[in-house]
């Protein structure tokens, strides 16, 4: 994406954890954006020790996940394409994010708390949603919905959330560094 300063608003939903280079993407949709225009998007935390494509907890690397559950992602049976996904995924987090707004002055970064809270209700309202859960997580996450201690989930730290929704906002047009 080459253009500068014409885009009013961008969104992406579960892309980010796909592309080759985070802080190159951010860059490239910010500098795109006019000024006071936001880029939003959502996507998994890896911070968070589960990979939602493949509905495996992640063991501190991608490397190590791997080689522990070789069979489950690639001969997973859910995915389309098993191989090409997991070679897509670059395991964004929090941090790389925050990185991005150190090193690039001219975006502002924040993150929504309560996506969590709105994530974890759609197990209840969303059947598709809800059986890409396991029965077990489904069953607890129902059962914490009915008790409203979902609400609570606003008060964990975004860098430890199982998902991202992030808004960046363009404050100044100058030249990224």
């Amino acid at each position: 994406m080459d253009s500068k300063s014409i885009f009013d608003f961008a969104f992406s939903v579960n892309v980010m954890e796909h592309v080759n280079d985070v802080g190159n993407v951010l860059e490239r949709v910010g500098t795109s954006l006019k000024l006071g225009a936001k880029y939003r998007f959502t996507c998994p935390n890896y911070y968070f020790p589960y990979e939602p494509h493949f509905n495996i907890p992640t063991l501190f690397s991608k490397k190590l996940t791997e080689k522990f559950f070789n069979r489950r992602i690639f001969e997973s049976s859910d995915v389309l394409d098993p191989v090409g996904v997991w070679d897509s995924l670059n395991w964004i987090n929090v941090t790389q994010i925050k990185k991005f707004q150190k090193r690039t002055e001219g975006f502002e970064v924040q993150f929504n708390r309560s996506f969590l809270v709105s994530i974890i209700e759609r197990i209840g309202t969303d059947r598709e949603f809800a059986l890409r859960r396991s029965p077990l997580m489904r069953g607890f996450l129902l059962w914490i919905v009915k008790l409203h201690l979902h609400k609570i989930a606003v008060l964990i730290p975004v860098i430890t959330q199982p998902v991202i929704d992030c808004a960046i906002t363009r404050i100044s047009i100058e030249e990224v560094s």
